[in-house]
């Protein structure tokens, strides 16, 4: 503990993880352009925070940690990773979020990690479990759906049914064209009975990004058991950058005249090559670009061998409406490396996009490791862009196994 401030009756108050606090937000305050800013926006969304919390640079990670506490019991995953990082000042500072959202759900996370290896860490963490033991509560997860959901003064749904059904299976998905999202919802009987009244109904989405369905409800009159049907609610796109969750409830009546919920969960999307269109660009353009510009990068470890990851990064890339600024890759000492750049720019602002990745891995084993660094005006994009090429990266490298 740090003897420099007068008061130390509390870990919080010892002056260390506070002042690293504050060093890091000076740090981030030096340059004249307003970094802080930029990084904020780049983690708007959850899924932008944990990713952040987790691959982002020592700064941004500590923004990210914080911002996690905005989305309550949802970022306890990642909140119980970061209390591994290696950087202390962030080990300190997560266990003061999850004190913050004073949930007693969050003292296991905590008991798990009151051992480690940093004073600073096990003092923080020591106070944030007297916290919650203090003040804490009892937290039950919300309900599957609201009491009641109003739309523009239009109820969309009705009282939460008492009783849930596990045989009645919700399966959602998405596509996204052009200036369209898809999102489309497949419920399969699997009870010993014919199901009535099927009612499908759009609770949330990012509105950000996709303009309200006509029509927030679709109901299904009946489905025989053994049998399933599906639905498409039609949302129009009006940005370059889509991230979030749909979240979607079914209610259908069984037999005996019950309204039951079926468990139909939560629809994360993301999009942005849709929405992209190839923009050329030559190298001093692509070199100008870079100076100034909000940059994002992540790298990976996949097991596939490099020759392959190579191709498949040159198909995606073409797939994804990037013009090819550079592809090449060379082979030394029994290791490849190569690196597949493209340019492009969004439909609705124009704002420009650079997507470049590396890879290197030894010719002939199974594994290899890829780096993606992207470039934009628009800072909400290039998150959305690194995760998206890597989640497609991920499903393409599946597929050849």
């Amino acid at each position: 503990m740090s003897d420099k401030d007068d008061d130390t009756s509390t870990p919080t108050q010892s002056g260390d993880p506070i002042g690293g606090f504050k060093r890091a937000m000076g740090r981030l305050f030096k340059s004249k352009e307003d970094k802080l800013e930029n990084a904020l926006a780049t983690i708007s969304s959850i899924q932008a925070c944990k990713d952040a919390a987790i691959t982002g640079e020592e700064n941004l990670r500590l923004l990210a940690v914080c911002r996690l506490g905005d989305f309550g019991s949802k970022s306890f995953d990642t909140l119980d990773i970061a209390l591994n990082d290696e950087s202390k000042i962030i080990r300190a500072m997560t266990a003061g979020v999850l004190a913050s959202l004073a949930d007693n759900r969050a003292i296991p996370i905590l008991e798990a990690h009151t051992s480690d290896d940093d004073e600073i860490v096990r003092d923080a963490i020591s106070f944030a479990l007297d916290w919650l033991q203090t003040r804490g509560e009892d937290v039950v997860d919300e309900p599957l759906m609201p009491e009641a959901l109003f739309a523009g003064g239009e109820q969309i749904l009705e009282a939460t049914p008492i009783r849930t059904s596990d045989d009645v299976i919700v399966t959602n998905g998405y596509q996204v064209s052009d200036t369209k999202l898809q999102f489309r919802s497949t419920i399969a009987n699997k009870t010993s009975e014919t199901i009535s009244e099927v009612t499908i109904a759009i609770l949330s989405f990012p509105p950000d990004s996709l303009l309200q369905p006509y029509g927030r409800t679709q109901i299904i009159s009946s489905i025989k058991p053994g049998k399933s049907e599906s639905v498409e609610f039609e949302f129009y796109v009006n940005s370059e950058a889509i991230e979030g969750e749909i979240v979607s409830s079914v209610i259908f009546v069984n037999g005996d005249g019950e309204r039951i919920a079926a468990k139909s969960g939560n629809c994360f999307i993301r999009s942005i090559y849709s929405q992209i269109e190839p923009f050329e660009m030559n190298a001093d353009e692509f070199q100008a670009m870079k100076k100034g510009k909000t940059t994002w990068n992540r790298e990976h470890v996949v097991e596939v061998e490099a020759k392959t990851l190579f191709k498949i990064v040159k198909k995606l890339s073409e797939r994804y409406n990037l013009h090819s600024l550079r592809t090449e890759s060379s082979v030394k000492d029994g290791m490849l490396m190569g690196v597949v750049a493209g340019t492009g720019k969004g439909k609705f602002t124009d704002a420009r996009l650079t997507v470049t990745i590396t890879l290197v891995g030894k010719v002939g084993e199974g594994i290899s490791k890829v780096r993606i660094d992207t470039i934009s005006d628009d800072s909400e994009l290039i998150q959305i862009a690194a995760s998206e090429f890597f989640e497609r990266l991920q499903i393409e490298i599946q597929d050849i196994e």
